[in-house]
């Protein structure tokens, strides 16, 4: 496929290895398969971490960049050069500022490579700190020489600053990753910069229905959507639910994230047939004891029946303590977080899925790629969309644990059914292929660009 010629910026808020679960890695995957497709990506983060060499370096360990990644960082930008900040820095302030004045409001200072403050950031204390204008000081040798109202400008300075040194005769394109960061950017579209929204999870907060309600972070978000050129969801049913309830004031279009397949010639992983999996956060969103409690159910049943748990969280002690309650010592293992957690997977013979909520689930791609079919909960949104029932795996009433544990008992109990979900879910992995959705994202790019 050939992709139009562009300046393709992906903006994020921080890219770091390990951290914010499936997010990072779809931003870290759109990356490189927009390369091996044909696109020229440039990663930007807008976070003060003090070693981005850092992060390329543990997002290269574990295959998510290579040598040809480019992922840059402000404040990593700021420190080698902080004349693009000096510019952008308005109204200047005069020699005679009082340093008192500037340090009256709680904040946070951001040294330079000399150690002297270079950013002055205000802390907001509340969840929409982004969109607050509260002043940021840019300091010069450490001196205070000017001011930004906020960090939306602080962050269109630097985009700025990176679209003046790349190529002048190409259209730019924006693909921004993270709602804190893309609608702070709204103002840099114009007719020679386009920007695009991905959206990466459920909009609503609980019982996640089409008209439940949502926190500020997502109905201000909301708010802009006339902003983007174009906004992508990863599921068709979360598209219809925002458009029921909102309408569609800009282009929505349906672009999931993809996973990469097995090398080809890979050999097959050796699959346990009493072995179940999950891959998630220790955290409330993900309900990793109701699987917990219906493997225990299936257990009783009399099938002994495992479950792996790879990921980490703040759950940990307490799922610790209800396998320890439940006698679970020997059968339930949680084994934190793994580079390798893709090969884990395919050695298991189903994925579970108990989360309240989900924007997609790479997860549930993941196994089928490996042949694993999966039992998820049908919640809002994703697997509905990529369990073809009874043949890639099955959903299960949201919540209802006893009917979880019945169908994992049904499928272990009877090689040929696991069988079949096995040869299902590798039929499902081909639609949902990376060649697939890099040419949705070729068809979008071309008509922003014309």
């Amino acid at each position: 496929m050939e992709f139009p010629r562009v300046n393709l910026l992906i903006a994020t808020s921080r890219l770091h290895p390990g951290a914010d679960g499936g997010y990072t890695i779809a931003a870290m995957n759109r990356a490189r398969q927009l390369r091996e497709a044909g696109a020229d990506p440039i990663l930007l983060t807008v976070d003060f971490a003090s070693d981005y060499d850092e992060h390329r370096e543990g997002f290269r360990r574990i295959g998510l960049a290579d040598e040809r990644t480019v992922l840059r960082n402000l404040y990593e930008e700021a420190r080698a050069d902080p004349s693009w900040l000096i510019r952008a820095a308005a109204p200047r302030l005069g020699g005679g500022i009082s340093t008192s004045a500037i340090t009256e409001m709680p904040h946070t200072d951001h040294p330079d490579a000399a150690g002297r403050p270079l950013l002055r950031t205000p802390l907001v204390p509340r969840p929409d700190w982004h969109r607050a204008t509260d002043t940021i000081t840019v300091f010069d040798d450490g001196e205070p020489v000017g001011t930004l109202a906020g960090f939306g400008a602080l962050y269109r300075a630097w985009v700025d600053h990176v679209i003046a040194g790349l190529d002048p005769d190409l259209p730019t394109v924006i693909i921004a990753e993270s709602r804190q960061v893309g609608e702070l950017l709204i103002p840099l579209r114009d007719a020679r910069t386009k920007l695009v929204h991905t959206v990466h999870n459920a909009h609503t907060m609980p019982p996640h229905e089409w008209d439940s309600p949502m926190d500020a972070l997502w109905s201000g978000w909301i708010d802009t959507l006339a902003g983007y050129d174009a906004v992508t969801f990863p599921t068709a049913r979360q598209r219809d639910d925002v458009i029921r309830r909102f309408g569609e004031p800009t282009r929505f279009e349906i672009l999931p994230s993809a996973v990469p397949a097995p090398p080809a010639g890979a050999p097959a992983p050796r699959r346990d047939p009493l072995l179940t999996v999950i891959v998630a956060r220790l955290a409330p969103q993900k309900r990793v004891d109701r699987a917990i409690r219906a493997i225990a159910a299936v257990r009783q049943r009399g099938i002994l029946a495992r479950l792996d748990v790879y990921g980490d969280g703040p759950l940990r002690g307490e799922l610790e303590a209800l396998i320890d309650e439940l006698q679970l010592n020997n059968a339930v293992r949680l084994l934190g977080y793994d580079p390798a957690v893709t090969e884990r997977i395919g050695e298991a013979s189903l994925l579970l899925l108990t989360s309240e909520y989900e924007g997609q689930s790479l997860v549930i791609l993941e196994g089928f790629n490996r042949g694993t079919p999966a039992v998820a909960f049908d919640v809002n949104y994703g697997p509905s969309e990529l369990i073809d029932e009874g043949v890639s795996g099955h959903l299960v009433p949201v919540g209802d644990i006893d009917r979880l544990a019945d169908t994992i008992a049904d499928v272990l109990s009877s090689p040929p059914v696991l069988a079949a979900l096995i040869d299902g879910a590798r039929v499902s992995a081909e639609r949902m292929s990376v060649a697939a959705v890099m040419e949705r994202w070729r068809r979008l790019l071309s008509d922003l660009v014309g």
